[in-house]
């Protein structure tokens, strides 16, 4: 399954080279996850970061996914926003001000309907 992670906010970039450094750690999501960029346009220097593409191939690497998200986001300022999107064009938005009273394990259930929602096994 392939998803595609973006952040919405100025500094973007930056929190997307910090989000992939945070999920290089996760256990199975290592040589899982690259940088897509677009290319660039007339009268700009080079290309623009626009998203993360994450390929799971386990159940492991989608419970690091979940967990690694959630405490990322816990130590991002208030005003970041992150959408995740599956293959199949689902989509959830998670905010970074929502998260103070938002229980862990009930976001990363959350999570977790959306990677299942389509029913596909995605733990070769």
């Amino acid at each position: 399954m392939e998803l595609l992670i973006s952040i919405e906010e100025i500094g973007s970039v930056d929190d997307l080279r910090s989000l992939r450094a945070a999920l290089l750690d996760a256990e199975g999501l290592r040589g899982r996850i690259s940088l897509v960029e677009q290319p660039a346009e007339p009268g700009r220097l080079g290309p623009e970061l626009d998203f993360l593409r994450v390929v799971l191939t386990s159940g492991a690497a989608m419970t690091g996914l979940t967990t690694t998200i959630v405490t990322w986001l816990r130590h991002r300022r208030a005003d970041i926003e992150v959408k995740i999107t599956r293959d199949n064009g689902d989509s959830i938005e998670i905010s970074a001000k929502d998260l103070p009273g938002v229980d862990p394990r009930a976001l990363r259930r959350t999570i977790e309907n959306l990677l299942d929602k389509t029913g596909e096994d995605h733990t070769e």
